[in-house]
């Protein structure tokens, strides 16, 4: 062999080697490109699969919403609809897919004109779902909306199928290009492996004799390198230990962490948990951290809380509050407290707590604010409760120390009365002293009856037969009044255990305040002077009740009088002609058998009494 052939064919392997190399290379960097628009089409796929399956889903829901007739849940639904039209923008212009990855457009124009299709029907889809979401008598299942609705979801799944089926045959077709480069690579491969034998094995036969004359020279150099692997080895070995040493303490530090982390979680569920609204509070009043609690409230966000200015928590808030706690304390050092409103009408009792460094600097302050709402009302509740006993106290003393000298008022104001001359000045005088001596006796009675503990005994009674009764009493009155009484009875039976007296003092006492009120509103005869009462049978928490509605379409009660209609003694009536005792001593009447007396108005218009009495099961 000439030592030219030998240089040329050094040379000729190599450069074959080579070429081949960058082709199989060239081969693999397009199957990679195909590979990526694989994974596209897989995207593209996962989309349109994943709009199909998030409008099956609200189909679904509104069918269900619409048959059970709650709109809340097409309100909580209306999100996945909006989930779906993201997804078909995201395939025509591009976007992001459910998960948050990038989601090119499709470009090709088979599959353009699919993805613009479904939008349209989409686009169909969601403004039909919207009418049914505005007009409740139009989404009812079998609807004309309702079938339209079912046909455009029919077409909507068609087309999503369509494109799906596009884009899977697009898989399938980069799947075989991808299999035909594969094998071009391995073939290619193939050759480079053969050509590449060839040459290292005359290679490496050149290099075996320059070998042999290296191994002696090897033997010698392994003597020397034994000695020093010797002194290697023992460097190894207590580097080894130092390493187990430093794993043992990472070990250490890595369990320390785990646990801090579970007591930090168990005390954040514990924070957030709390009733009351805690945060840290910066000095320049930004909020450094807040327990879930505080993310609760109505101007909250959903959104970490974390560098926000504490005030903005409140609404209508631009600026510290006035006596802000926080302020107050950075400024004197000491825990502070206020107690403020909020617009919705409960009340907070806020305290601010300063941190101090150890060089006693103030860091931060921790603000507690608590709902005292309930705590309040309980407070109030009990003082009306007592004041109330006082008053029942109160009133029957002076009502006991009355009535004797009132009843002899009467007696002797009779006895002139019978031995005047009829229409003599003096029977006029004894007249009038007997009816006020009357009128008297009757706020004794109030008295004492809205002072005496009711242990009268019940019996079952007819509400009915009671109301009949009342109006027997006074339905001639009310004829001559000019007042139309117009009675709707319970369709079933409407029994109570009830005290008969007292039942019919309460719609004695609401029936007169009716008479009352219309004749104030309507001196004369009118359409509107009307008294309507109304029976029915209802269920509180599933026990039955019997519920008589009274409604006058008198002068009505002013707003702000309505939390006072119930308290002793107060009357909305002229002075003389009311004592304020009716309505607290039927209220009281009422709730002593279990019931509920209930007072809706609006003045000038009507009042509406609602009576519930439990009913006999």
């Amino acid at each position: 062999m000439t030592p030219g052939w030998v240089l040329a064919y050094q040379y000729w392997v190599p450069t074959v080697v080579l070429i081949l190399g960058v082709i199989s290379t060239g081969m693999v960097l397009w199957t990679h490109h195909i590979i990526e628009q694989q994974w596209v089409s897989f995207d593209h796929v996962k989309a349109v699969m994943g709009l199909r399956i998030t409008t099956a889903k609200f189909h679904l829901g509104l069918e269900e919403a619409m048959t059970t007739g709650n709109r809340e849940d097409i309100e909580k639904i209306l999100p996945d609809l909006d989930t779906a039209v993201n997804l078909s923008h995201a395939l025509i212009y591009g976007g992001e897919s459910e998960r948050g990855t990038p989601l090119p457009p499709l470009v090709a124009p088979p599959f353009r004109q699919h993805a613009e299709n479904l939008a349209a029907l989409l686009g169909e889809f969601r403004e039909i779902a919207l009418k049914l979401r505005a007009d409740p008598k139009a989404a009812v299942v079998g609807s004309p909306l309702d079938k339209q609705f079912d046909a455009v979801f029919e077409q909507l799944q068609e087309g999503a199928r369509a494109l799906e089926i596009v884009a899977e045959k697009s898989v399938a077709d980069e799947y075989a290009k991808t299999d035909h480069l594969l094998f071009a690579v391995v073939f290619t491969w193939a050759l480079v492996v053969a050509i590449s034998t060839v040459g290292f094995y005359r290679r490496e036969r050149r290099r075996w004799r320059a070998e042999l004359a290296l191994e002696k020279a090897y033997d010698e150099t392994e003597q020397r390198v034994q000695a020093r692997t010797t002194d290697l080895a023992e460097a190894n070995i207590q580097l080894q230990e130092e390493i187990a040493e430093r794993r043992r303490t990472e070990d250490t530090l890595r369990q320390s962490e785990e646990r801090f982390r579970g007591l930090s979680v168990q005390f954040r569920i514990l924070l957030d948990t709390m009733p009351d609204r805690i945060s840290l509070i910066s000095r320049d009043l930004k909020v450094l951290w807040a327990n879930g609690r505080t993310g609760a409230l109505p101007c909250a966000t959903d959104e970490d809380l974390t560098g926000e200015y504490c005030y903005t928590l409140w609404p209508n808030r631009s600026t510290p509050c006035d006596a802000c706690p926080v302020v107050t304390s950075f400024s004197t050092g000491k825990a502070e407290t206020l107690i403020s409103p909020y617009p919705n009408g409960t009340q907070w009792e806020t305290r601010a707590v300063p941190i101090v460094r150890d060089d006693g600097t103030i860091e931060n302050v921790l603000e507690v604010a608590t709902d005292i709402t309930e705590k309040l009302s309980r407070e109030a509740e009990k003082m009306r409760a007592a004041h109330l006993a006082s008053i029942g106290e109160l009133a029957a003393g002076v009502a006991h120390e009355i009535n004797n000298p009132i009843n002899g008022i009467i007696n002797y104001a009779q006895i002139l009365c019978n031995k005047s001359v009829a229409a003599s000045a003096e029977r006029d005088i004894a007249t009038r002293i007997v009816n006020e001596g009357s009128r008297i006796g009757g706020i004794v009675r109030g008295l004492l009856t809205f002072a005496r503990e009711r242990k009268e005994d019940k019996a079952l009674v007819s509400v009915t037969e009671i109301l009949s009764e009342s109006l027997a009493l006074i339905r001639s009155q009310m004829n001559k009044e000019g007042i139309n009484v117009l009675v709707d009875e319970p369709a079933h039976p409407s029994e109570i255990v009830a005290n008969p007296q007292q039942i019919q003092q309460v719609f004695l006492n609401i029936i007169n305040n009716a008479r009352y009120a219309l004749n104030q509103k309507y001196p004369t005869a009118h359409d509107d002077k009307v008294l309507e009462i109304r029976g029915e049978r209802i269920a509180v928490g599933g026990v039955p009740y019997v519920r008589l509605t009274l409604h006058d379409r008198g002068d009505g009660i002013p707003a702000h009088l309505m939390d006072k209609v119930m308290e002793p003694f107060f009357s909305t009536k002229p002075s003389g002609l009311g004592t304020g005792l009716g309505l607290s001593i039927s209220h009281g009447i009422v709730t002593d058998h279990g019931g509920r007396l209930a007072v809706e108005s609006v003045e000038g218009k009507f009042t509406k009494v609602l009576i519930d009495l439990p009913a006999r099961g």
